[in-house]
């Protein structure tokens, strides 16, 4: 068992981690009832070690300095620990090192999303962390083999004597309890007792209870929900449908990889197969996707087992049918699939590791691609599908299989002059004149791509010869579907092929004109990786929002704006879940913003935000709140024109152009901002803009108040010594406000950066002269300049942006230290010093003039607050 002394580490590091939120020492003797005087040594010896600091006012608070928490190999190997799991793993860690005994959790989600597995990683955490002995059991109970009685129950868990029952014989042993949810409620209601006598029991360790984890299916809510509310831990795991994509793509590969480990094969897959297992829907979560890839590859194994060689490929056709009805999903994802999974490649697994190489292609790529939805047509047939059900899948496939087409044709030209090459100059200026026709007619651009691979796709049909070139059968639901949809470049495609039909004196068949019409039907993404933001509108009452989606996604035609439809007696839960559904079905990577309509989804999205790692921007469209408020007034009034006015009163209101802000920017203290702030307020002219100081090194505490503050206004511009390059925020260093002459700021503050001037020192002393009344500036004329030189010259040449930042900070520092305040604490100060060791000792040589001339001493942590700037740590 752990050292009293790990224990209070533990408990520092699990819940204070910055000062100002520390842990006295009566606290730390009262949670681990330990005596006063022993935890207090206990705390002195870890802050002698380095791993604890300490505060300098009253009451002394300790708190943690590691840069980050110990890494527990019994996480490694979890898909997502860092991504959609993480708030799970966290919960874990708290419930395992609670002290003075761990805490007991629930596990809550829908069938097979991963609470079994978490729940033997919580037991493999414990005894990794020295929470419980290496020896320790790992009890499992299905409480679905209880639900009859609860008499049965009860004696099962806990005796008829003290000591007896699971509850009392598994001490310091780990107990799962799953369905819980199917337990009665006075079943229930025993166990949530006991584990709350547990948190008031006064031994420390695990005497009482053992380490007990709850998993419930998501289905029985309200015993969930009764459950959650009287443990003091909760984890939901997400269904597979709302983790990221990604997360899937490891999990696949992941799962590929064992089951080429148990058959002792490499097991080779094709894109269209990996698309499928990334898309098609899992009801059974994570689960599914596991057995659904084990009976796949079983059968694999079977029909190619007597078969030589060592690698065993995989296809679709070992699958159930129902995970090729992925395919339906492909259009909604296709630029996120797109970048996760090259269509031109096959992909192998064997133990422990997997692969990409360029595929060897078959009928996908050869001049009649038809010939493979053909095949896949009759597989399906053979297995009792549907006409309806195989069309449906067909259609989907044939867009899946077009771009890959598209795709494989274009890299075989990469240029104007390869394409020369290979395809005659009759079909290259035919092509060429066709899209730029398109182009203006459709108010489109088409890539290169769909150049080259028009061209050398012509190329192909033109090689088959003869007055009808042939092509495989298409159904007439694929065909309608083109050009149903794509009426007008249907026709033009139809035009185009008739002049080829002239030109090369041949037939081409309907499958070709629409095969041409899908060229002219690429989505050309907007942003060089293919990605672009999305809209989401969330209004309360019905039909209000996807009306406005609708109308949005018909008059545009981009079909980029999602829909939240919010019944107004919907519970907050639900509202939240369905919130966080269409935001992830939204994402293409590239951010949501979310048009709202009342102020009770804003925390919702924000919390949505952090949750699932999306960006999302809010702005409030209040049609709800105006319709009411418009209303109410229309009850009150007397003729059209009152009413009219005060409606267009109330509007003006809502009207209102946003708050516009400049943040001042510094790393290592309030005093480098506020100065910055007080300097732009008195030459910037800033009009209606506010200037709002921050003082934050860290780069994900930035980017939250940040983000925090972009919530109620627009930030023109941050001005500080460092570009944290967040939010496409423009940067002004420094240097270009000082280096402006005053009466050019404003400009700068409006327009961008002018060209940069020379510092001007004069400048800057005399503003310092109004706002450091504690420091002599001639004094600091004629000792501040020459340390700055000696710091160029003997510790690391400095840009003009770090040495404007250095120069303020040391400033501000004398006049902080002549105040008799506190200097600024550096939490890494140890390992600052440890890494830079010599230019800590030449940077206090430097300072000893400046010591000496002032009467005053600057601290380690000065020195490593300046070094931080220095080499913007």
């Amino acid at each position: 068992m752990k050292t009293n002394k790990e224990q209070i580490y533990e408990l520092i590091q699990l819940h204070f981690t910055s000062p100002g939120s520390g842990v006295s020492t009566q606290y730390v003797a009262d949670m681990l009832h330990i005596r006063r005087p022993n935890a207090s040594a206990l705390l002195n010896e870890l802050v002698a070690e380095g791993r604890v600091a300490k505060t300098t006012g009253r009451p002394v608070l300790y708190y943690c300095r590691e840069d980050g928490p110990r890494e527990y190999a019994c996480f490694a190997g979890i898909v997502g620990r860092e991504g959609s799991l993480r708030r799970a793993i966290q919960l874990i860690q708290a419930a395992v090192l609670y002290p003075p005994g761990s805490l007991p959790l629930l596990l809550t989600g829908e069938r097979g999303t991963g609470k079994t597995l978490l729940a033997h990683t919580a037991f493999q955490f414990a005894q990794e962390s020295g929470t419980l002995l290496p020896d320790a059991r790992y009890h499992t109970g299905d409480c679905r083999d209880w639900a009859g009685g609860d008499d049965g129950a009860l004696q099962k868990l806990f005796g008829t004597a003290p000591g007896e029952g699971l509850f009392g014989t598994l001490k310091g042993d780990v107990l799962v309890l799953e369905n819980a949810h199917l337990l009665s409620a006075p079943v229930r209601s025993r166990i949530c007792e006991a584990a709350e006598r547990q948190e008031h029991e006064d031994d420390a360790g695990h005497g009482g209870l053992p380490l007990l984890i709850l998993t419930t299916d998501s289905a029985g809510r309200s015993a969930t929900e009764e459950l959650s509310a009287r443990l003091p831990l909760s984890a939901v795991l997400p269904p597979l449908a709302q983790r990221p994509l990604r997360e899937r793509l490891e999990l696949v590969q992941l799962f590929f990889s064992q089951e080429a480990a148990r058959a002792n094969r490499t097991l080779t897959i094709r894109a269209e197969l990996l698309h499928c297992l990334l898309l098609y829907d899992c009801s059974y979560n994570v689960a599914q996707l596991k057995s659904d890839i084990k009976i796949g590859c079983a059968g694999a194994y079977v029909r190619s087992h007597n078969t030589q060689g060592r690698s065993i490929e995989v296809f679709l056709s070992d699958f159930e049918y129902y995970v090729r009805k992925g395919f339906l999903n492909y259009h909604k994802q296709r630029f996120a699939i797109e970048e996760l999974v090259d269509p031109d490649y096959s992909y192998s697994f064997s133990r422990g590791a997997a692969e990409a190489a360029p595929a060897e292609h078959d009928g996908v790529y050869a001049a009649n691609m038809y010939q493979a939805l053909d095949r896949k047509a009759g597989e399906l047939r053979a297995r009792g599908i549907s006409e309806k059900d195989i069309n449906l899948m067909l259609e989907a496939e044939l867009e899946v299989n077009f771009n890959a087409y598209r795709t494989h044709l274009a890299k075989q030209a990469v240029n104007r002059e390869q394409l020369a090459r290979l395809v005659e100059q009759r079909v290259i200026d035919l092509v060429e004149e066709f899209l730029s026709q398109a182009s203006a007619k459709f108010s489109e651009g088409y890539p290169p791509s769909v150049y080259y691979g028009l061209s050398l796709h012509i190329h192909s049909v033109l090689q088959k010869g003869g007055p009808g070139v042939q092509s495989a059968r298409l159904t007439p639901t694929q065909v309608s579907e083109v050009v149903e949809n794509h009426k007008e470049k249907y026709l033009f495609a139809l035009q185009f092929a008739s002049r080829l039909e002239k030109e090369f004196s041949l037939q081409l068949p309907t499958e070709e004109v629409v095969l041409i019409t899908m060229f002219l039907c690429i989505e050309t993404p907007g942003t060089a990786n293919g990605r672009q933001p999305a809209m989401v509108f969330a209004c309360h009452g019905e039909g209000i929002a996807s009306g406005i989606a609708n109308t949005v996604n018909t008059v545009t035609g981009l079909g980029n704006t999602f829909a939240v439809d919010i019944p107004l007696e919907e519970d907050t839960d639900t509202v939240y879940e369905r919130l966080k559904a269409c935001i992830e079905q939204a994402d293409n990577g590239k951010g949501v913003v979310v048009l709202y309509d009342m102020d009770v989804l804003r925390e919702l999205l924000l919390s949505i935000s952090l949750e699932s790692g999306i960006e999302v921007r809010m702005a409030k469209l209040p049609i709800l709140t105006v319709g009411i408020l418009s209303a109410r007034l229309a009850a009150a009034s007397s003729g059209i024109d009152d009413l009219y006015k005060e409606v267009l009163r109330h509007l003006s209101g809502y009207n209102e152009p946003a708050k516009r802000l400049i943040v001042t920017l510094c790393t290592t203290g309030e005093g480098g901002a506020q100065q910055l702030k007080s300097y732009l307020e008195q030459y910037g002219n800033l009009g209606e803009r506010a200037v709002v100081p921050l003082a934050i090194s860290d780069r994900e505490l930035l980017r939250t108040r940040l983000l925090e503050l972009m919530q109620s206004a627009v930030i023109d511009c941050i001005v500080g010594t460092f570009d944290p390059g967040f939010f496409s925020i423009p940067f002004i260093p420094v240097s270009d406000v000082f280096g402006a002459p005053p009466e050019q700021l404003p400009a700068l503050l409006n327009a961008g950066r002018p060209e940069k001037e020379q510092l001007n020192l004069d400048e800057m002393f005399g503003y310092l002269a109004e706002h450091l009344e504690h420091t002599d500036l001639q004094k600091l004329r004629r000792l501040l300049p020459p340390a700055l030189r000696a710091v160029n010259e003997k510790v690391q040449p400095m840009d003009i942006d770090i040495e404007i930042g250095l120069f303020l900070h040391i400033a501000c520092c004398i006049n902080r230290l002549l105040a008799k305040q506190p200097p600024q604490q550096n939490l890494h100060k140890a390992e600052i010093y440890k890494k830079y060791e010599t230019e800590f000792k030449t940077i206090l040589s430097i300072l000893r003039p400046l010591e000496k001339g002032f009467g005053i001493i600057f601290s380690d942590d000065e020195v490593a607050n300046m070094l931080a700037i220095i080499y913007k740590l």
